[in-house]
């Protein structure tokens, strides 16, 4: 049987108990939601219980003072109680964790680690993506901490040391970064792909217009020229 994962944080099991002190962690750890808390909340204590008393005879909660398995352990009928009373997005997290947990396709969690020889270009990208600004604005930044443009050629011995002080701070923004990102980016990656910011995209497709414009004018140029060489032959005008 597949794991309960939420948030991309395992949350251990014992004989059909859940740990709420993983529950509590992976919810944001805040001591007003520590479990001893919850096990207090008058409704809490009620549906405690209704649990008791239904026909599977199994008790609603343990609590283990020892060992490895130290700490409050309760049925799922809990976990769905503590969810719903940290908050409606927490509540919603847990119940697609368990129906995917269910129906035992669990999505995996990929993790996200940039290749040792990433280019300079896929770096500055992606430092953009998860600080959620602009690749101009990055570059502006490297520009002024190396005193230099020249960081972002290849061939230059000065892109040895950015790409290790980019990957370093790609590192740092990665460790702050929501699962759901990781998941996306290592996914891209997966499949090849690289996430680009829009206005990124946007000044792409301008400068690929200007291109193709510039394009479509040389081409009538070149037409232009042609049919009056084409008209100066036909008159013996052209030697």
């Amino acid at each position: 049987m597949p794991n309960l994962t939420i948030l991309s944080t395992d949350i251990r099991t014992r004989d059909g108990y859940y740990s709420l002190n993983d529950l509590h962690r992976v919810s944001g750890g805040e001591k007003r939601h520590q479990p001893h808390q919850f096990l207090r909340n008058e409704q809490t204590r009620e549906l405690i219980g209704e649990v008791n008393r239904s026909a599977n005879s199994r008790i609603a909660y343990e609590t283990c003072r020892g060992g490895k398995n130290q700490g409050t352990w309760v049925c799922k009928e809990l976990v769905y109680s503590y969810a719903m009373w940290i908050s409606p997005k927490f509540h919603l997290q847990v119940i697609r964790a368990f129906d995917q947990m269910a129906s035992g396709q669990q999505l995996p969690q990929l993790g996200y680690k940039p290749d040792h020889n990433i280019p300079i270009n896929d770096l500055v990208y992606e430092i953009a993506q998860l600080r959620g600004v602009s690749t101009e604005q990055v570059r502006f930044h490297y520009d002024q901490k190396f005193s230099s443009q020249k960081w972002t050629l290849e061939e230059e011995f000065m892109s040895a040391a950015a790409r290790t002080v980019l990957r370093r701070d790609l590192m740092a923004e990665i460790e702050k970064a929501s699962p759901d990102m990781l998941h996306l980016m290592a996914t891209a990656k997966q499949k090849g792909l690289r996430l680009v910011d829009e206005s990124d995209y946007q000044n792409f497709q301008a400068r690929l217009q200007m291109q193709q414009t510039e394009l479509d004018k040389l081409t009538d140029e070149v037409m232009r020229v042609s049919r009056n060489l084409r008209s100066l032959s036909i008159h013996n005008l052209w030697s």
